[in-house]
């Protein structure tokens, strides 16, 4: 298992992201009924950038930014995570 860095969250979300193809996070006290999966872009003022993945493996248009204080759990290197990955390949901008 690849180490990741886990000093703060903004240090987990860049470590894992360099370690794993998809990173999801969840924001349970927000909406405890979504995760949100893909790949950081950037981390920086109190907000994480996703390119994000959807259900259906596709990739979406645009990024989507976070409030780093609203994550209650990040993941990586599991099996949906690996499947999307599988499916939906990798982020390819135009």
């Amino acid at each position: 298992m690849p180490e990741v860095d886990l000093d703060s969250t903004k240090q987990l979300l860049l470590s894992a992201n360099l370690a794993f193809p998809l990173v999801a996070i969840f924001r349970e006290e927000s909406d405890c009924h979504v995760c949100h999966i893909g790949r950081v872009l950037t981390v920086n003022r109190g907000t994480v950038t996703l390119q994000e993945i959807n259900p259906n493996a596709t990739w979406d248009d645009a990024p989507t930014t976070y409030p780093l204080n609203e994550i209650t759990r990040i993941g990586f290197g599991g099996d949906y995570e690996a499947a999307l990955h599988l499916v939906g390949g990798t982020f390819n901008p135009q």
